[in-house]
């Protein structure tokens, strides 16, 4: 596009373009979402822009009113025309989306504490292997360690599904240095806050459930204890992991979500920058040591793997 037809496009007047509904988030900024799986976050700024831009003010005059370059208004433009949110002329529409009524979430956490009491007691009188003796049984525990995470990622998609109304997509992301695939519940950020904490809490509830179904079948079959107990530590390990919130994983929504806050990752590095010692500093600190500590459990749930083989194949080999 030449400089005369962007400036010709930037003139122009479109009534109604912009096609989504908007709530406000608790560090008052906004999200905005054009009715599927797409939400962004925008300031107060943003929006006013888009809102004038619906109404049939051109680019130029937009630009002109809130005292900005052109280039900041068209670049708001093509990231929502990119992401959906543009329709045609005269067929959009922006909507507020009404708070809706929270729920009460005391139940839930109850049922929440009764899973990791009964897996406590667990431990405490009835587990008593640590590591497997076999190399083919190390493999099979960790086959069936990997297999839960499906479940993990089960619970996030049927408890976003069920309070977004939109049925989520599985993703893939590196967070650090762990590849993982998720179930992205970007549209919880549309709900009130138990039912947000809800969605960040369900894969680890749905951990605890399977954890809490291998308990009884130890209660029915001793000697399934064997094999038992090392499963059960290899999901504390992961859960240990997730809940960690220095990764953006469920640690961190459950902790945002608790607090109210949004974005503490950059606000902790912008207060650390500034020499600032506050929470969002503190937890950008304790979220290294956490670091850390997850990075130490996860040499040891490799280890617990590797070990029969290392013991039965490779020491063998250098005597």
């Amino acid at each position: 596009m030449s400089n005369a037809e962007c400036q010709d496009f930037a003139d122009r007047k479109f009534h109604n373009i912009f096609h989504f509904e908007y709530g406000l988030l608790d560090d008052s900024t906004f999200w905005i979402s054009p009715g599927n799986n797409t939400l962004l976050r925008i300031d107060k700024f943003t929006l006013n822009i888009l809102l004038d831009l619906n109404t049939g003010k051109s680019m130029c005059e937009a630009a002109k009113k809130y005292n900005v370059e052109l280039k900041e208004v068209t670049d708001i433009y093509n990231r929502l025309e990119q992401n959906g949110f543009v329709v045609a002329a005269n067929f959009g529409k922006i909507k507020r989306s009404n708070p809706k009524e929270d729920i009460d979430i005391a139940p839930y956490i109850l049922i929440f504490l009764a899973l990791i009491i009964g897996q406590l007691f667990y431990f405490t009188h009835m587990a008593k292997t640590v590591l497997m003796n076999k190399t083919i049984e190390g493999i099979v525990v960790g086959a069936i360690a990997i297999a839960a995470i499906f479940f993990h990622e089960l619970g996030h998609y049927l408890v976003s599904w069920k309070y977004t109304k939109v049925k989520p997509k599985m993703k893939f992301a590196i967070l650090k240095i762990f590849p993982v695939i998720y179930v992205d519940t970007n549209l919880a950020w549309r709900l009130p806050k138990n039912e947000r904490l809800l969605v960040s809490l369900s894969g680890v509830f749905f951990d605890l459930i399977i954890n809490t179904i291998v308990v009884i079948l130890v209660l029915g079959k001793g000697s399934l204890e064997y094999f038992v107990t090392p499963f059960l530590l290899t999901q504390y390990i992961r859960i240990s992991i997730l809940i960690n919130p220095v990764f953006k994983g469920d640690g961190y929504w459950i902790l945002s979500d608790l607090l109210g806050a949004v974005n503490m990752e950059r606000k902790g590095i912008e207060e650390l920058k500034r020499g600032k010692i506050n929470f969002f500093s503190l937890y950008g600190v304790i979220s290294l040591i956490f670091s850390i500590l997850a990075a130490f459990g996860l040499i040891w749930f490799i280890y617990n793997l590797a070990r029969p083989f290392i013991v039965n194949f490779v020491l063998p080999f250098f005597r």
